[in-house]
């Protein structure tokens, strides 16, 4: 086990919980990636790694989101729910409707003066035909304006935690973080 594997899968974690379960962009968790890779270089530089390895185990911290996901072998099990962009009131979708899924309008009261919300929650898409007839045939579909994607953190975590080994890597990574303590 090299050195900096305990930063690797620490930074390959914390990016993938926050898209995945936070919702932050790829674009952002690339930023947040590329200084992860700059603390990592510049804390080996610190301690006298010279510069060529130093910058080969920084560059073992992934550039984009997916590749992080990838590395975790998880496809995430993602359910987008539609979100007021007024009151911010949510509304999972109807999977038994797969091209309506969502209300049309929020129906969300914020208090008995105001009344409902009443804010269109969709648009109009028109998508291909899943038939994969002519492409010219095609069918309307409602998407959410103000999309709010959502996992189940069982469901993301239960496969991690299940891996062979990772027990004892969690145990090692913990038993040597500690200070010395009496």
């Amino acid at each position: 086990m090299t050195q900096n594997e305990p930063f690797l899968a620490a930074s390959i974690l914390l990016v993938t919980i926050l898209h995945c379960l936070s919702s932050v962009a790829r674009q952002d968790c690339s930023f947040i990636l590329a200084m992860l890779r700059f603390i990592l270089y510049a804390c080996l530089v610190g301690q006298n790694v010279p510069i060529s390895l130093a910058s080969h185990r920084a560059s073992s911290v992934p550039k984009d989101v997916r590749t992080a996901l990838g590395r975790l072998g998880l496809e995430p099990d993602v359910i987008i729910y539609a979100t007021c962009p007024s009151c911010c009131a949510t509304y999972p979708p109807n999977l038994q409707k797969p091209n309506d899924p969502y209300p049309h309008r929020c129906t969300h009261i914020t208090d008995a003066a105001s009344g409902v919300c009443d804010e269109p929650l969709v648009k109009l898409r028109h998508v291909e035909h899943p038939s994969g007839r002519a492409r010219s045939h095609t069918i309307p579909a409602y998407t959410p304006i103000r999309p709010y994607p959502m996992q189940n953190l069982r469901s993301w975590i239960s496969p991690v935690l299940s891996r062979p080994g990772l027990e004892e890597q969690m145990r090692t990574a913990w038993d040597g973080s500690g200070s010395a303590e009496a």
